[in-house]
């Protein structure tokens, strides 16, 4: 919620576009698209941004623009014009060869670009963890959280999280 409020945030201040890439185009709908769909109306704006159910854009009145694409489809995804921002959801799905093409192909127009990866860390050996945190960008940000940081969690999953910590540390580790 948390990247999606602040992505819709800067897109209503400045003409931007943004796309959000998931490796399974089909896991889109019920998860950051829904999210994003979510955010607007907690903030009040649904009733202003035009949203097709079909290819799930999303226009915001100052020509703003969410397009969502699944890295499923590599070719498609790589020939996408005028992209200011991107959110990779699960990045931990996608190979360092794709979050690399989509790097050097980001073409917005002027605007600083930014990328926003989102993901469960799964192993140490991972790629993301050498990239970003073993010799991480001079201008990037991580923020780091965890089940203890999320309010709206009940006591049940606490309680699972707590025990799991004793009983399979590495697995308590990463959720």
């Amino acid at each position: 919620v948390f990247i999606a409020t602040n992505l819709i945030l800067e897109l209503m201040r400045k003409k931007q576009k943004l796309m959000v890439v998931r490796q399974v185009f089909a896991t889109i709908r019920d998860s950051v698209y829904a999210e994003i769909l979510n955010a607007l109306d907690n903030m009040g704006v649904m009733g202003l941004v035009q949203v097709s159910k079909s290819t799930f854009n999303i226009k915001f009145p100052n020509g703003s623009e969410i397009i969502f694409k699944g890295a499923d489809d590599e070719t498609k995804l790589l020939s996408i014009q005028g992209i200011d921002l991107v959110w990779v959801e699960e990045a931990t799905q996608i190979s360092q060869e794709l979050f690399n093409q989509l790097e050097l192909r980001l073409r917005g127009k002027g605007n600083k670009k930014k990328f926003y990866l989102s993901f469960n860390p799964i192993s140490n050996r991972h790629w993301l963890k050498r990239e970003l945190f073993d010799n991480p960008k001079e201008d990037s940000f991580i923020c780091h959280t965890t089940y203890k940081d999320n309010r709206f969690l009940d006591e049940e999953y606490i309680k699972t999280m707590e025990e799991m910590k004793e009983r399979n540390y590495e697995k308590y580790q990463v959720y």
